[in-house]
């Protein structure tokens, strides 16, 4: 008799094995408003900074997808029935670590206060910046197009979602004691318009091995990983 589980079948078909959470990276260009306002080009604080913020991303959350649906009689009386209608996108949340500089804690303050200047340090009329206290820019000065992309333990590119006009909605409160022996991590929330897979590795065909005392599977299981 066939048994219901074989656990070398198992093993054979998940091979060469599965997404792990810490295998990705995280690539956004610089926000054209940082560029033209504070001269974010090679050799200022925020290039470097940013040249190098996929290295500092210690958490990321994959953007998922939801469907709004609206209730509606198809008979004119009677029951309802649910019909999606929208596609809906929450914020992603970032982690990032702080450099001993405080650069990536800057640099995503200052991202977001070009976006809604909060900065009343010259009082309500203050115009020594573009933007006037509670003044923002348009969408597409500070929104940009940034990716997430899943890694094979290889480190080779697996699956790359491109994330479209996302740009930093919250830069979260960070408690701070004396007691504490973490590294300063910079918790920001991202709002974007929608996501797609912009690229895929090749899938790879797993070698199934046929265990003797077994009778023939079938086909071999195409996997792809991510």
């Amino acid at each position: 008799m066939t048994a219901f589980l074989n656990i070398e079948n198992f093993r054979q078909q998940v091979a060469p094995g599965f997404q792990r959470l810490n295998k990705y990276l995280v690539r956004f260009p610089i926000p054209p408003v940082l560029n033209s306002t504070v001269g974010a080009g090679p050799g200022s604080q925020y290039y470097n900074t940013l040249s190098k913020i996929e290295f500092y991303t210690s958490l990321v959350e994959l953007p998922g997808v939801a469907t709004g649906t609206v209730n509606v009689v198809r008979y004119g009386y009677g029951a309802t029935e649910s019909v999606p209608y929208v596609p809906l996108f929450e914020n992603i949340q970032m982690m990032f670590y702080d450099d001993v500089n405080n650069m990536n804690l800057t640099f995503f303050q200052g991202w977001l206060n070009n976006i809604q200047n909060y900065n009343m340090s010259e009082g309500i009329n203050g115009g020594s910046t573009a933007l006037s206290p509670y003044e923002g820019y348009y969408k597409d000065d500070y929104a940009v197009d940034g990716w997430i992309i899943l890694l094979s333990d290889k480190g080779e590119e697996m699956v790359t979602y491109r994330v479209r006009k996302m740009y930093p909605v919250q830069v979260f409160n960070t408690k701070l004691f004396w007691a504490a022996r973490e590294i300063f991590q910079v918790s920001v929330y991202f709002n974007y318009m929608d996501w797609y897979i912009e690229s895929m590795a090749e899938p790879q065909e797993e070698q199934f091995i046929q265990a003797p005392e077994q009778a023939p599977i079938g086909q071999p299981v195409l996997t792809v990983r991510g």
